[in-house]
């Protein structure tokens, strides 16, 4: 699992560190002060190359699927991926694995370069931006984001596998689909139709099957017959996204942006019991945000005994730089539980 993790120069951090991270990470904090970037800041570093940035610009509606980026417009393109949009200081990002190792990668400018893409008195002239990752293993991979080559990018060739769900992410049905199929071939869909049937009573069967030429996952609604599953619930949807994310395989790290959307605050208790358990049952690990404070109640029943599997980070503004305030998982749950406001 990751122990730590420290962002330097990444959107809105100049530097944030957190260490003695647990099994359940919560982040909170107000809105602007960094939630979702410390997320796309792990999967970014996670992946290794620039294609994971691409997917964050695309999730935020800033670029469609087919991205274009033009030599006039390149620096301005890539601005606000650098802390006070200065490219000159770079963007450094390290995860530190307790089992596999150090993961790192370091974005930033080259002038050479830029002097050497262009010839002299050239009007267009832009500063490549480049992406250099290292695995836990030493090895490392670098990429330079060039206009005349294309924005085609091949995997690092150990990449820390890091999952992102997000409202984007969770209305894609092929990587669920996809998902269960590796759980059904394994045999273990009846732990996680079980854990979605605790909550959703009227779920009785889940199954993959060919649907509007492609495949789709069909819940066996009780009276209603198999329907797409995301055709019932965003709800149902969500959950059995995020356990079939976590079940997938052993010592997953998965990123769920806005926890609380989609469930309804009485299952939000029976949703961190089952999230819980499958991170248990694979060895996993959960970095999520949240705005509820209902999400964060309904937590203390599960929190009584299982304490030291959950950790808070609250983002901070403090002399205009954003901070990370951290919380063991007794001392978040004793400031819940004397209802202390700690969003």
């Amino acid at each position: 699992m990751i122990s730590s993790f420290e962002i330097r120069g990444y959107r809105c951090f100049s530097r944030a560190y957190a260490e003695n991270l647990s099994r359940i990470n919560i982040i909170v904090g107000q809105s602007g002060t960094g939630k979702t970037a410390l997320l796309e800041a792990l999967f970014i570093c996670g992946g290794g190359n620039p294609q994971h940035y691409f997917h964050i610009l695309n999730w935020r509606g800033v670029v469609g699927q087919k991205i274009e980026v033009q030599t006039e417009t390149y620096d301005l393109f890539f601005r606000e991926m650098f802390h006070r949009f200065d490219s000159t200081g770079g963007i450094s990002i390290r995860i530190e694995d307790t089992d596999r190792g150090q993961w790192s990668l370091e974005i930033g400018t080259s002038i050479d370069s830029q002097k050497q893409l262009v010839s002299p008195g050239d009007p267009a002239v832009y500063t490549p931006i480049t992406f250099e990752s290292k695995s836990g293993s030493g090895k490392t991979h670098r990429e330079t984001i060039r206009v005349e080559e294309g924005l085609n990018f091949t995997q690092a060739p150990e990449p820390y596998q890091i999952h992102f769900l997000n409202n984007v992410t969770l209305a894609q049905p092929v990587a669920p689909a996809s998902r269960f199929s590796q759980i059904v071939q394994e045999a273990r869909e009846e732990a996680v139709i079980q854990a979605l049937n605790e909550i959703y009573k009227n779920i009785v069967d889940v199954r993959l099957v060919t649907y509007a030429g492609g495949n789709v996952l069909l819940a066996s609604v009780d009276g209603l017959g198999r329907i797409p599953i995301s055709s019932v619930s965003g709800g149902i949807n969500k959950y059995l996204n995020v356990l079939l994310t976590l079940g997938r395989k052993q010592r997953n790290v998965v990123l769920i942006d806005e926890m609380e959307n989609g469930f309804y605050y009485s299952n939000l208790t029976q949703a961190w019991e089952g999230i819980l358990a499958a991170c248990r049952a694979t060895d996993s690990q959960v970095f999520l945000t949240t705005h509820s404070r209902e999400c964060l109640i309904a937590l203390l029943p599960v929190m009584k005994k299982k304490v030291d599997d959950f950790a808070l980070i609250r983002t901070e503004k403090l002399n205009g730089e954003i901070v990370l305030v951290p919380f063991s998982g007794k001392e978040m749950h004793d400031s819940l539980k004397q209802h202390f406001e700690i969003r």
